[in-house]
């Protein structure tokens, strides 16, 4: 018996009581650093697509005869909040393996941009606003733009967060 308990616990590693109970996931803090980020986003995207691109989307939705869909505002809300806070929330994930602070925040950031990346392109379809109706310096300045506002973001999520005590 006492070979069968040594095997075991050399598979199954012990569950640690004392981490468990002094370290509870802050959800009031991921939610305000999930806000934060998806502000942060919004802020990005308006400048991308409303300044920085605004004359090439316009020529390339002219040229396709694409028109904005009339939900595609909506959509774009729900894609700018839930990328927010999948940022806070895998940051308040992986913290405790890699540590607290602005690696582990571009970390969770970097994450979150490529798992959602797919979501920006559906938002992005009915707006006429897509990416590969764009030449491909444009398509690279809209990558690389979104990236850094996700990672800015993922920063600010990062500063928001503290986990909280249970003593």
């Amino acid at each position: 018996m006492s070979t069968r308990r040594s095997v075991n616990s050399a598979v199954r590693p012990q569950y640690d009581r004392r981490y468990s109970e002094t370290r509870i996931v802050n959800t009031k803090r991921i939610l305000m650093g999930g806000l934060l980020a998806a502000v942060i986003i919004a802020v990005a995207q308006m400048l991308l697509y409303a300044g920085l691109l605004a004359d090439a989307m316009a020529a390339a939705q002219a040229e396709k005869g694409v028109r904005e869909a009339s939900w595609g505002n909506a959509l774009y809300l729900v894609t700018t909040i839930l990328p927010g806070l999948l940022i806070a929330w895998t940051y308040a994930a992986i913290r405790p393996r890699f540590g607290p602070g602005p690696v582990t925040a571009l970390r969770a950031g970097g994450l979150i941009w490529l798992a959602t990346w797919l979501m920006y392109y559906i938002w992005l379809a009915p707006s006429g606003r897509g990416l590969l109706f764009l030449k491909p310096g444009h398509t690279a300045l809209a990558l690389l733009w979104d990236l850094a506002g996700v990672l800015l973001a993922a920063l600010a999520a990062g500063w928001v967060y503290r986990e909280r005590s249970n003593e």
